[in-house]
């Protein structure tokens, strides 16, 4: 649990890195840093297996495309609602079904969905401050193996 606790900051510090920017690549630090992280944690809490590596690659991919949006799409003006941001919770976890057939346990990924959900929304609803959201966010993202 120590290696995912770790994993799980150093993921924050990625996300958080990635939402400042200010140089080449930065969004890259969260899609792609951010998704690798999630499923080494997998890998530590589960196990790697070979003949899984199609669901890690899926994965992989669902993760770089949910961690690339706030999902604005969904209002009018293109800000970011409560709506926007109980969708990014749901894609976060959305993008690890995969990993059910890797292990991963259905009911935990259904805590995880939840979780991730209300958790994110709650978080970036109640606080103004883009360093405890983003960090938070990428604190959750991959501490949430845990469920899995």
């Amino acid at each position: 649990m120590i290696y995912i606790f770790g994993l799980a900051i150093l993921s924050s510090i990625l996300y958080r890195a990635s939402g400042h920017g200010g140089f080449k690549g930065a969004k890259l630090l969260r899609r792609i840093g951010c998704a690798i992280i999630f499923l080494t944690a997998f890998w530590i809490w589960k196990g790697f297996a070979l003949a899984n590596y199609i669901y890690y690659f899926i994965t992989f991919i669902l993760s770089f495309l949910a961690l690339s949006t706030y999902n604005d799409w969904l209002t009018n003006d293109g800000s970011e609602t409560w709506l926007c941001w109980i969708v990014t919770g749901l894609l976060y976890s959305l993008s690890s079904l995969p990993l059910i057939w890797c292990g991963a346990s259905i009911y935990g990924f259904i805590l995880r969905t939840v979780t991730l959900a209300l958790l994110i929304t709650w978080i970036r609803e109640k606080t103004s401050n883009v360093w405890i959201e983003e960090l938070s966010s990428g604190f959750l993202y991959v501490m949430t193996v845990a469920f899995l």
